[in-house]
């Protein structure tokens, strides 16, 4: 695993745990997985396997693809719809 990848999971793991006001101890206790494994996660130190990343994207109610994604990057399509049209 890359090291950018690795960062892109870090971050958007990070978001979804602000998101949803859990710790990592919440999640070592639901998904049943050691705590040091939750924490090399949260800091970079590992990735997780698919099948553990199936297992957080389930917890949060994301998929996978919103885990592993770089959000930021300008290539992900924005939808702009104007709120109303301003009639002079």
């Amino acid at each position: 695993m890359n090291g950018k990848a690795r960062q892109i999971f870090v971050t958007n793991l990070k978001r979804e745990m602000r998101r949803t006001g859990k710790t990592q101890s919440d999640i070592s206790r639901a998904l049943n997985i050691p705590l040091s494994t939750v924490s090399s996660w949260h800091s970079g130190a590992s990735y997780p396997r698919v099948d553990k990343m199936q297992a957080l994207a389930d917890y949060f109610r994301v998929s996978m693809r919103d885990l592993t994604d770089d959000m930021s990057a300008s290539d992900h399509p924005v939808l702009r719809i104007p709120l109303y049209d301003m009639i002079s």
